[in-house]
């Protein structure tokens, strides 16, 4: 029975794909969400920190792109509100939801400024199978200030020398719909410098959510 129905589902997406025009790789590939650091909304045309040199943007994007995923990244202006964007972008992933695109191949990844939207996000979309990577977003004014009731899929990435972002365990203790939670301390020495570069220390973490 349970066959029969996937297949029959199956068949009405198909019906659907084709009824709508929509590229039919829009349901054999994983679909990621990147939401940069605040450095970038300071200095859009070349964003740079003087202990931690500049941020390669566009160097993490092509290394997402480069996995084969579909990548859906923007450059947020200056001052952007955080609760504000993440509606914007839970109506991007609800959007692919009513396509039929499954919640497991949504992933929503965030960097700073960009963990915390993350973290919006799905108290927004309230979907348990859409994926979340949040690195170093975390702290006890993010949590105090912001009230995140998490929900979903959850990857959180700290750095053990920044002593700014720490663990998320706080914030998800505090949520009601976090449905599983993985929580990664990495050591590269590097503060939180280590999110301005396409690292493999983080990289291939992102890459293990999106693709498990």
């Amino acid at each position: 029975m349970k066959c029969l129905l996937t297949i029959i589902s199956s068949l009405l997406i198909s019906i659907t794909v084709q009824a709508k025009g929509i590229d039919s790789t829009l349901y054999s590939t994983n679909h990621v969400f990147f939401l940069h650091n605040k450095v970038l909304e300071d200095m859009s045309d070349s964003a740079y920190n003087s202990d931690y040199g500049a941020y390669e943007y566009s160097s993490i994007i092509n290394a997402l792109k480069g996995r084969g995923y579909t990548v859906y990244a923007e450059r947020r202006p200056y001052g952007t509100d955080a609760d504000h964007y993440s509606w914007l972008v839970a109506k991007k992933v609800d959007s692919l939801l009513k396509l039929g695109v499954a919640a497991e191949s949504i992933t929503v990844v965030g960097t700073g400024k960009g963990a915390l939207i993350t973290m919006l996000t799905s108290a927004h979309v309230r979907d348990k199978n859409v994926r979340y990577v949040v690195l170093s977003g975390c702290n006890e004014l993010v949590a105090q200030y912001f009230h995140i009731d998490m929900h979903g899929t959850f990857l959180s990435v700290h750095e053990k020398t920044d002593y700014v972002w720490v663990s998320c365990e706080e914030i998800k203790e505090a949520s009601k719909g976090v449905y599983r939670f993985k929580e990664v301390e990495l050591n590269t020495g590097l503060s939180n410098g280590y999110l301005y570069k396409p690292l493999d220390e983080w990289l291939s973490l992102v890459y293990q959510w999106v693709e498990m």
